[in-house]
């Protein structure tokens, strides 16, 4: 239903997706588009796909979270039934800060093992 409210009506759909500074840019890009797009028509599709594009992306977002919590917490079950203490999480924004944070987590040499992970 979001997504037709965003093809529609795309700065109401972003504003009840929870992203009001999209909602407000895409008021930009709708009076930007309605005064070219007496010129060039295709350009009367931008708002709208805008709006399509960023709510898809925040409810990846979501389903991206889910699936890092649940490996997570696979992980902590794991450790748990090996009887393992002392286990310190980190987390990083994105996969490529990942072998990063790992390498320096390392030069501290205060851990025995590192364990880095990501879906």
């Amino acid at each position: 239903m979001i997504y037709v409210l965003a093809a529609l009506l795309p700065p109401l759909g972003l504003l009840l997706n929870g992203q009001p500074f999209s909602a407000i840019f895409n008021l930009v890009l709708i009076v930007f588009c309605l005064v070219f797009g007496l010129i060039f028509h295709v350009l009367l599709l931008v708002p709208s796909a805008h709006a399509l594009i960023v709510v898809h992306m925040k409810r990846e977002d979501r389903r991206h979270r889910e699936v890092v919590e649940e490996c997570r917490i696979a992980f902590l079950g794991e450790i748990e039934a090996r009887h393992i203490t002392n286990v310190d999480l980190f987390e990083v924004p994105g996969s490529f800060e990942i072998p990063l944070h790992a390498q320096i987590l390392a030069k501290t040499r205060r851990y025995t093992a590192i364990v880095a992970a990501g879906p």
